[in-house]
């Protein structure tokens, strides 16, 4: 005998239905009729489904088989505290007629419903963005009856240490209201800063600026961090490994089999380092495949494709990862509410651009925001804009400090941005060592704060010869040099080290009276201007303190700028040493300004 419902989901064999968020409206039971529709009822019909109900990702309830001419089985099941439910239409391993029906599906409550907040976890690629009008653009909320009002949306955040903050989202809509907390991290801040090492140039960037994973829903945006994050990881000089494999539901993560396509597509339009997923410009389903447990993706898997018909590109991955990083960074800053994701479209002018590919718009893919780039000053899209040099600060007790001196400002936005207001207490009474707070905000609002170490010294003298030595058999000389600050050469006063094999490359500095030592350093011009060879250069250089090791610095190549090191806390050492490590014969820095402080 048939019946019919005026509401329902057809939901044809094998199918998935999800609903998220649930805890927050605060439902208390779902019901449903479960069946095959009349349409599957044929004479010939071979329809044979079974209807399952997971409750947060675990099996809550599990149908009988239903043939085509089965009756129709009532569901209800209490979902009190229930953020995910899940209905499963089975399709027992043929999919002939299984016209599977949810019949007068309902979600029943007994006390009022409120509005729902949507949003994750955020993290941003610097404190720069951490302004309200980019926390409300990461969030929806919805009324009761499904109407978007995420425009009443407001929020606040409360710094909890010196990356993580607590941000509270409100609303309050038809007299009801709902509050919801997340997380928020500043990530990697300090990696455009500092010359990014193996591991820094394998790991996503803050998911703020990745356009697709804000479109995913909950879920799904777990499983992407989690594949990037594998993917760009993949070592490509191994050539027998030929996929990356992400165990999801290990790691607590449930998405459906119609997801993978969608993942793919996001992550590789997203983020322009995974250029070698297998075919991803070919289509959704070309190189990604899965495994399923209980009807969710249980191992999803990336094909690696070189572009030239087989697998693996046998190059310097990390060399490919630190300049995509350049290019991209340099968009950081410039994201706002109307732009798009940094890693494409960049030279092409905004929404046409991705009209033309079809980017993120088409099918269920939310369109872009409109990007307006031709009113847009590039370069306010600079990174960063602004910058406080240093944490370790060490000072005269007799010299005024002026707060503005360790804010950098980036010479391309000098005449755009400004520093509105500035604080920080510099009064120091006696030498010693201080930890102050200084707090910057910029003419276009973004707040800058870091916690400064002042070491504060009673006097200052510059190195003499007298104080050093220098073994016989070496490259080192007391000689003045000519560094590199990024631009141009720097004449300086000091010495000069050079690393050869056969040579011993290293200086002592007795520093029995002295509190702290300061120096710049930097490859010498003499390498530079060895054109031939001077590409070559690339240093180590290590610090150590009565032979114990108190700092390295790497990678100094042949226009590296310049560096400062302070070592502080020598009360207590009597000799400083410096060392240059190098193989190259091209490995001869220029120390200058070399400083003793009491």
């Amino acid at each position: 005998m048939y019946q019919e419902f005026s509401k329902g989901i057809f939901a044809h064999a094998y199918s998935a239905i999800a609903y998220d968020e649930l805890a927050d409206y605060g439902y208390d039971t779902f019901s449903a009729y479960a069946g095959i529709n009349k349409t599957g009822q044929t004479s010939n019909s071979k329809a044979s489904t079974t209807f399952k109900v997971y409750l947060d990702y675990k099996l809550a309830y599990t149908s009988s088989l239903h043939p085509k001419d089965s009756d129709m089985e009532k569901i209800e099941l209490d979902i009190k505290g229930v953020n995910n439910i899940t209905l499963i239409a089975d399709d027992m391993g043929s999919n002939g007629n299984d016209h599977a029906v949810w019949a007068d599906a309902k979600l029943s409550y007994l006390s009022s419903l409120k509005p729902l907040i949507f949003v994750s976890n955020i993290e941003l690629p610097s404190s720069y963005q951490l302004t309200s009008a980019n926390l409300l653009a990461l969030a929806k909320a919805y009324s009761v009856s499904g109407e978007d009002i995420s425009s009443h949306l407001t929020c606040s955040y409360q710094k909890q240490n010196e990356s993580t903050y607590l941000v509270t989202y409100f609303i309050n809509y038809d007299n009801r209201i709902t509050e919801k907390t997340v997380n928020l991290t500043i990530k990697n801040e300090a990696r455009w800063q500092n010359q990014l090492n193996a591991e820094e140039v394998r790991e996503p960037f803050a998911n703020y600026v990745y356009y697709g994973y804000w479109q995913l829903r909950l879920e799904v945006r777990k499983a992407y961090m989690l594949s990037l994050s594998s993917l760009l990881k993949a070592d490509l000089a191994n050539f027998n490994q030929t996929k990356v494999t992400v165990n999801l539901q290990e790691n607590d993560i449930y998405i459906y089999p119609s997801d993978a396509s969608i993942l793919k597509r996001y992550i590789s339009y997203d983020e322009a380092r995974v250029y070698f997923i297998y075919n991803w410009r070919n289509g959704d389903n070309h190189g990604v495949s899965y495994t399923t447990k209980n009807g969710f993706i249980d191992t999803i898997s990336f094909e690696l494709y070189n572009g030239q018909g087989g697998y693996y590109y046998n190059q310097n991955l990390d060399n490919v990862y630190a300049t995509a990083e350049a290019e991209i960074g340099s968009w950081f800053a410039g994201l706002a509410l109307d732009m798009t994701d940094a890693t494409w479209g960049v030279s092409l002018v905004g929404q046409k651009y991705f009209d033309d590919t079809g980017r993120y718009s088409n099918g269920t893919y939310s369109p872009m925001p409109t990007l307006h780039y031709e009113a847009y000053n590039l370069n306010l899209a600079k990174y960063p804009l602004a910058s406080i040099a240093n944490s370790e600060v060490t000072v005269l007790l007799a010299e005024e400090i002026n707060p503005a001196d360790l804010v950098k400002i980036n010479s391309n936005v000098k005449d755009l941005i400004t520093i509105t207001e500035i604080t920080c207490d510099t009064n120091f009474q006696t030498g010693g060592t201080y930890q102050r707070e200084l707090d910057v905000t910029l003419s276009n609002g973004n707040k800058l704060s870091k916690t400064i170490t002042f070491y504060v010294m009673t006097t200052k003298s510059k190195l003499t010869e007298n104080l050093i030595t220098i073994p016989a058999n070496s490259e080192t000389k007391w000689q003045n040099g000519s560094l590199w600050d990024g631009t141009s050469e720097v004449a300086q006063e000091g010495f000069l080290m050079k690393a050869i094999s056969n040579r011993l490359a290293y200086l002592e500095i007795n520093v029995t009276d002295y509190r702290a030592f300061s120096v710049n350093f930097s490859i010498d011009k003499s390498i530079r201007d060895n054109v031939d060879w001077d590409w070559q250069a690339k240093a180590t250089v290590i610090f150590y303190a009565d032979d114990k090791e108190v700092a390295r610095f790497t990678n100094i190549g042949w226009k590296t700028a310049y560096q400062t090191v302070f070592i502080n806390n020598l009360d207590a050492v009597s000799t400083l040493k410096i060392e240059v490590l190098g193989s190259s014969g091209q490995d001869r820095l220029a120390f200058g300004l070399p400083t003793l402080y009491k």
